[in-house]
């Protein structure tokens, strides 16, 4: 008998302990980047990146000034907090699908992403603009949380012709974001 309360004992003390316990995560845990964006990162600011038909699975940093141009190009997040963030000025993006941005599927924000700090609000965006501009034309955004996020970012941000459908939330502006007088949203379908 004593042997076996010194048994339950042992366990409910082992299970009070692992529910209080830090979650460590797995060092093998880093983000997936997309095979685009070895393009982008050997890319000269300003340039214009014609991309391959194809699904290219994975997060897409726009950390330069660029115009990425995409026919039947699907920017597949792969499950991951976003799709593509946007972090510089004047940037240009027309003519993809990008999809399959979660909050949470893959856990926080691995350490690859921190430079570019998601607030929970945009976890799960398909598109990102963090402290940058952007022109998006012609995208199809589905199946994430988020179609497109902005947060402090610049002026002159343009939505244009894009169809946002399937995810919980289409446009999310951030308050300073929604008081600039020069972003445009025109011609959008957010069934």
């Amino acid at each position: 008998m004593e042997k076996l309360r010194v048994l339950i004992l042992s366990f409910l003390l082992l299970s009070t302990v692992s529910l209080f316990s830090p979650v460590v995560r797995s060092e093998e845990a880093h983000v997936q980047f997309s095979p685009l964006q070895q393009q982008i990162n050997n890319a000269q600011a300003g340039s214009i990146i014609r991309v391959a038909p194809g699904t290219y699975y994975g997060v897409t940093k726009v950390n330069k000034t660029l115009t990425l141009i995409g026919t039947d190009v699907i920017l597949d997040a792969n499950g991951w907090q976003v799709a593509v963030i946007i972090s510089a000025p004047n940037v240009a993006i027309e003519g993809f699908t990008i999809q399959n941005a979660s909050r949470y599927e893959k856990g926080y924000p691995q350490e690859e992403l921190s430079e570019l700090w998601l607030s929970m609000n945009m976890m799960g965006a398909g598109i990102y603009v963090y402290f940058g501009s952007a022109r998006i034309t012609q995208v199809t955004v589905r199946q994430c949380y988020a179609g497109i996020g902005f947060t402090n970012t610049y002026s002159n941000n343009r939505v244009v012709n894009c169809s946002i459908s399937k995810n919980f939330w289409g446009i999310m502006l951030d308050h300073r974001t929604a008081k600039s007088p020069n972003n445009n949203d025109t011609g959008n379908d957010r069934a």
